[in-house]
């Protein structure tokens, strides 16, 4: 009887032991996969705030661009009004002079 007792004690340790060791060994994965988890999520984080530095240098270069357009576009319209003017002269010219041949 003491030795059933004996046994089955035994086989408790045993299988206490092996469940700490178990558990011991899940906790290790956990811990791992959470330096894991951690290390992606701090790179993801480093990788959005680079792409956000860049869609901003790009956004600022864009605007700079357009604006530089803006004021081609603007000088290029003066430009037309002006010929417009002097082309109306040359042809308000023009007739004065086939009227007064005429």
């Amino acid at each position: 009887n003491q030795e059933m007792n004996e046994n089955i004690t035994k086989e408790k340790v045993h299988q206490v032991k092996s469940q700490r060791k178990g558990l011991k060994e899940k906790q290790e994965r956990i811990e791992a996969l959470e330096r894991k988890l951690a290390e992606v999520l701090d790179t993801s984080e480093q990788d959005r705030e680079r792409i956000i530095r860049q869609c901003d240098a790009e956004l600022y270069n864009s605007q700079q661009d357009v604006s530089t357009l803006q004021k081609a576009l603007h000088m290029k319209e003066q430009e037309l009004k002006h010929i417009k003017r002097l082309g109306k002269r040359v042809l308000d010219q023009r007739t004065e002079t086939e009227q007064f041949f005429l």
